[in-house]
Order: C-alpha cells, then structure tokens, then sequence
C-alpha cells in the first residue's frame, strides 16, 4: 500500500473514490475514535459498531466531503452524538476504566520482590487517587478532559465536539483541572 504524501492529497483521493486513501483514513482515526468511544459508552462491541457505521456514512456520502471543515471535528462529534443517542440515561454516566501502569508491567524485572511490593502499592494508590479524582468530576468535564489530554485536541476542536462555546469550554476544563489538583497529591 502506497501512502499518500500530504494530508489535502489523501483526503481528495478519498473523495475521488480511492478505497487505499479510505483505508489509510481510517485506520488513522479509528484508534482514537476508539478509545474516545469507550470512554464515552464503556461498551466496546457498541463503539465499534458505531464508528463502522460512521465511516460507511462517511464513504457513501464522500461526495459531499468538501462541505467538512474538519475531519477530526466531524468525527469526533458524529461518534459522540450517535453513542449518546444509542445508550440509555443510566450508561450516560462514565465510569474512569483503571489504568495500567508501567509499574505493572514492568514489575518482574531485576528488582527484588520487595522493591516491587514497594512499587505495586505505590502505582495502586496513585491510581486510586486519579481514579477518586476523576470519578468526582462531571460527567462533562471527563469528556473534555479526555479529549484536552488523552486525545490532544485543541480547544477549538473540542468545543466543535462538544457544541460548547470557547470561553465556556475553557473554564469548564480549568474548573476541572483546579478540581482535580484538590482531589490528587500524586508525589
């Protein structure tokens, strides 16, 4: 597979028709639609379904591709939209799935056992701590933390997403941020 040079040509073959550039564009979006979904839904099988029927949309209507002024954006926000849509009101809420440490990992390597009882117990509480953190924040500000720090959107991509306005968005993640800082002592 040949992979196109520049982001405009990949995204004209694609309108043109080119199932490689399809091919090249989803498996680029797909990972973090992916994980972005699920933090969304926490149903795997539903995320994945939903971005398949999002990029069946996307190839039938690609036509219609130069009316999207952003790709990310638009995707983002027709897979946030149809996982809101398609889940009841009691999966609305978000659960924070727990994180794997490096520490984990890593944890039979040339240390001693006891070093990494030390360091197991250590990475558990830290996880406990964001985990706790997180948990007692919206269900809004997860998402936009989400999409600030794990998927590195910007702030204008974000409020795209989430419809929010600007200065709106950006005091939601401050709050959530100032909020988090009071929940966590990390080190």
């Amino acid at each position: 597979m040949r992979h196109l040079q520049s982001k405009e040509e990949l995204m004209e073959s694609f309108q043109n028709g080119s199932e490689e550039a399809f091919e090249q564009v989803f498996k680029f979006y797909y990972p973090s639609l992916m994980a972005y979904g699920v933090k969304i839904a926490h149903d795997e099988s539903l995320v994945k379904d939903i971005i398949q029927e999002l990029f069946s949309k996307l190839w039938e209507n690609r036509s219609n591709f130069d009316k999207i002024q952003s790709l990310d954006s638009y995707l983002f926000r027709a897979l946030r939209n149809n996982l809101i849509r398609s889940v009841s009101s009691q999966e609305k809420q978000t659960n924070l799935d727990s994180f794997q440490s490096e520490a984990e990992v890593n944890q039979w390597s040339s240390s001693s056992m006891e070093e990494n009882m030390i360091l197991d117990e250590e990475e558990s509480y830290k996880t406990r701590q964001v985990n706790d953190a997180l948990a007692s924040l919206s269900a809004r500000q997860r998402e936009v933390i989400h999409l600030k720090f794990f998927e590195e959107k910007s702030y204008e991509e974000i409020a795209q997403i989430t419809g929010m306005k600007y200065q709106s968005l950006r005091n939601l993640i401050h709050r959530s941020i100032s909020s988090l800082r009071k929940h966590t002592v990390l080190f």
